[in-house]
């Protein structure tokens, strides 16, 4: 997985890491909700550990929506405020 690179930037394969790892972490928390587990105190608790592994892996996915937005955001406002110059050298 490591060795390929079909993203752009490097910080896009730690996300894609984080989000394959945080995918594995619920599908094996959801295996304790079956007949495999019988104490229901321990279901409580892995149900609390699914709680918070869920807010985090929200927490940092909308984080980085965010963060690009506002890189985009930028971007545009950089280039708006900047027009007259890109016009006259045919930039854009």
């Amino acid at each position: 997985m490591w060795q390929l690179n079909p993203f752009d930037l490097p910080e896009e394969k730690y996300y894609e890491t984080f989000n394959e790892c945080c995918l594995m972490f619920t599908l094996y928390m959801m295996l304790c909700f079956s007949d495999m587990v019988l104490d229901d105190f321990s279901k409580y608790q892995v149900g609390y550990a699914l709680l918070i592994l869920t807010f985090v892996f929200m927490a940092v996915n909308l984080a980085r929506v965010v963060k690009q937005s506002i890189r985009e955001a930028k971007i545009i406002l950089f280039t708006y405020k900047h027009r007259k110059y890109f016009n006259q050298k045919k930039l854009i």
